[in-house]
C-alpha cells in the first residue's frame, strides 16, 4: 500500500489520469479480495489462506506493472 500511496502522490504531481487509473485499481482489488475472502470464509480456513496467498502475488503484480507504467509515462512526458 504504501508503493501505491508514492504512486499516487507522485501521479497527481503531474496528471489526473495515472492518479485516476492506480485509484482505481486499488478500489478493484480491494473488491475483488473482500469478495473473495467473503466467499472462501462460508469454504473454509485453509481456502482462504490460499486465496490471501494468491491475492497478496496478484497485488505485487499490479503495483509493480502500474509503478512501470507510471515511470514509462512520465519519461515521456520529460
Amino acid at each position: 500500500m504504501a508503493i501505491v500511496t508514492m504512486v499516487t502522490a507522485k501521479s497527481s504531481e503531474n496528471k489526473g489520469k495515472e492518479t485516476a487509473t492506480v485509484v482505481t485499481v486499488v478500489v478493484t482489488v480491494v473488491a475483488v479480495v473482500v469478495v473473495v475472502v467473503a466467499a472462501a470464509a462460508a469454504v473454509g480456513v485453509v481456502v482462504v489462506v490460499v486465496v490471501v496467498v494468491v491475492v497478496v502475488v496478484v497485488v505485487v503484480v499490479v503495483v509493480v506493472v502500474v509503478v512501470v507504467l507510471v515511470v514509462l509515462f512520465l519519461q515521456q512526458i520529460c
